[in-house]
């Protein structure tokens, strides 16, 4: 098989990890390093960032060297200059103006962020789920569903094995507001009254609820940050069930990770969640295809 080679605009996302370290067949990737956007030197670092936020302008680059890819592979809804190949995958439509919305409704933006997409060098937009796909659709142009393929986002199965425990362990990983933090404590007061279990919230507690919550049995507390390696040697392993009430998310990629653990998903029903947690269904395996073919 011929070999495509890919120069990669990649953030820190452990999705990306993935694609890095389990490319799909028949692809090379140039870029190895996951630095946010280090190697674009017009990319979107915290004060280019922010000055664009400031113009209002959509999420673009062109890319200074490519080294003679085939194809460029933008991530998070950033568009491409550059007169070559490339695709872009977005987990929202959101994602292009910066999730300033608003901006979706500007004639200039709209036409910028179309123009782009529509030409001959935007080969595919991959989105990350259906419901990715329908806001892509809704937020700029229906005639754009020739170029949407939808790929998910996929995490390969760790030979790290769950432990045994005599206890049931929960597990909830996220922002503590946004992801449905306080929901989960509360959840929980009324649980261990009945049941022996113990909960691990990853996640920054708010200094209002420290008192409240903190002296809470069987309840730990984990900053959040943590290196992937430190989620897949030490939580994951030792969690039975996944908790995730998000009250608003594009995608969910802790799911994945904890499903790769055959660990079981408690969550609510919003935006692509229904389309990886399924009722009584086991996860199936899903492996990354060639969004060229």
């Amino acid at each position: 098989m011929e070999k495509i080679y890919v120069y990669s605009i990649f953030g820190t996302s452990p999705y990306y990890q993935e694609i890095i370290n389990f490319p799909p067949s028949g692809i090379c990737f140039y870029q190895r390093t996951l630095s946010e956007y280090k190697s674009i030197k017009l990319g979107f670092k915290p004060l280019v960032r922010k000055f664009l936020i400031a113009l209002k302008l959509p999420r673009i680059t062109y890319v200074v060297k490519t080294f003679s890819a085939d194809l460029i592979h933008s991530s998070r809804g950033i568009l491409i200059l550059n007169r070559t190949p490339w695709i872009v995958d977005m987990e929202n439509v959101g994602c292009v103006v910066n999730f300033q919305y608003d901006l979706l409704v500007s004639k200039f933006q709209r036409k910028l962020i179309l123009k782009l997409l529509f030409s001959n060098f935007c080969k595919k937009i991959l989105a990350w789920s259906l419901a990715a796909k329908e806001s892509i659709l809704n937020g700029l142009d229906k005639k754009l569903e020739e170029k949407i393929e939808v790929v998910y986002p996929a995490m390969h199965i760790p030979k790290i094995k769950k432990r045994k425990r005599e206890n049931i362990r929960l597990l909830f990983i996220g922002d503590f507001y946004r992801k449905g933090g306080l929901d989960v404590l509360e959840s929980f007061k009324i649980l261990k009254k009945r049941y022996d279990i113990g909960l691990t919230m990853i996640t920054n507690l708010p200094q209002q609820f420290m008192k409240k919550y903190k002296s809470i049995e069987n309840v730990s507390f984990v900053e959040p940050r943590l290196p992937r390696s430190v989620l897949y040697q030490q939580y994951y392993p030792n969690s039975d069930i996944y908790l995730y009430p998000t009250y608003w998310d594009t995608f969910g990629l802790t799911i994945l990770e904890a499903m790769s653990f055959s660990i079981p998903i408690i969550a609510t029903n919003t935006y692509a969640i229904p389309e990886m947690v399924i009722d009584g269904k086991k996860w199936i395996s899903i492996t990354f295809s060639n969004p060229l073919a």
